[in-house]
């Protein structure tokens, strides 16, 4: 018989393969950090972009990581200082300098991570414009709609001896860390441009970000628990494309860049390209993860997501 405390840990480690997915898959670095500046975690695609580990990152402080611009160091620490005493940084720019000494251009939110009153850290976004600034198009600034959405669970549970004591508490242990996990991947994602889904081997919508509503005029609830091809965001003259990919996924393979026309609920056709993995139990694919980034702007200039012109 599976114990109550080991049940809740499977959830929590199924849950934290799934955000490790999103986090590799996303564009954006997400970050935190404690009161003396020490990086309490980061996503693994920060090599993808800097060229470091997180292992290599994680527990030192950024001043000291010789990653940013030292004429960028003194206004990255008052940033710091801001969301440390309860503020907000929408977008902040600064440059960055990656393992073979080149430099990029990030542009950083962030956001107090708070218990109780008190302000325990930050959590933040770094997303590379780069290329962006080299083309000299127009930044912009992005306001975070933050939502925490937390579902507090009540356990009755009649304790008749010193070993069911000790596994209550073990559960509420495990679930305490479960909904601040949460409340951080929550906060990274409604800060990210990038809209994170999952659908089934049935092609149900399991789970989607908050910001498709910003992105699409969908909420949420709108779309989780119908299947892709009823939903009728997609355009239908990309629907068989998706249809293929779809089994390729099913399949067991990845899928990393596909381009497709998206219908706004007010009717509009918007750009996403689509980044995807499969997540296999028992050697069968049992979920597909989805990262899809809105590439309006980019289609508008006359070149598609592979760099060649769209016909």
């Amino acid at each position: 018989m599976v114990s109550v405390s080991g049940h809740s840990e499977d959830i929590l480690r199924e849950r934290e393969e799934m955000y490790r997915i999103h986090f590799s898959l996303a564009n954006d670095v997400m970050f935190s950090y404690d009161p003396q500046f020490r990086v309490e975690s980061i996503s693994p695609n920060v090599e993808r972009i800097l060229g470091y580990k997180p292992e290599e990152l994680v527990g030192r402080a950024f001043p000291e990581l010789g990653i940013l611009d030292p004429s960028d160091l003194d206004e990255a620490i008052g940033d710091a200082l801001h969301v440390l005493a309860g503020g907000v940084i929408h977008a902040s720019v600064y440059r960055f300098i990656t393992r073979d000494g080149k430099r990029r251009i990030g542009e950083v939110s962030g956001v107090p991570h708070q218990r109780g009153d008190h302000v325990i850290g930050v959590i933040s976004v770094a997303r590379d414009i780069t290329d962006r600034m080299l083309m000299g198009e127009k930044m912009e600034r992005y306001r975070d709609h933050l939502e925490d959405l937390v579902r507090e669970r009540t356990a009755e549970i009649t304790i008749a001896n010193e070993v069911l004591k000790r596994e209550v508490e073990e559960r509420r242990r495990v679930e305490s860390l479960l909904r601040k996990n949460e409340e951080r991947y929550r906060l990274h994602f409604c800060l990210s441009d990038d809209v994170m889904f999952s659908w089934d081997n049935k092609l149900r919508i399991t789970s989607v970000s908050p910001n498709v509503e910003r992105i699409l005029g969908y909420r949420p609830e709108d779309l989780v628990g119908r299947q892709i091809h009823e939903i009728n965001v997609l355009d239908p003259a990309d629907m068989s494309e998706a249809m293929d990919n779809a089994i390729h996924l099913l399949s067991g393979k990845k899928v990393y860049s596909s381009i497709y026309r998206f219908i706004t609920k007010d009717g509009r056709v918007r750009f996403g390209e689509l980044s995807e993995v499969p997540i296999l139990r028992n050697g069968k694919v049992v979920e597909v993860v989805s990262v899809a980034r809105d590439i309006t702007d980019r289609i508008a200039e006359g070149k598609d997501g592979k760099g060649e012109t769209r016909r």
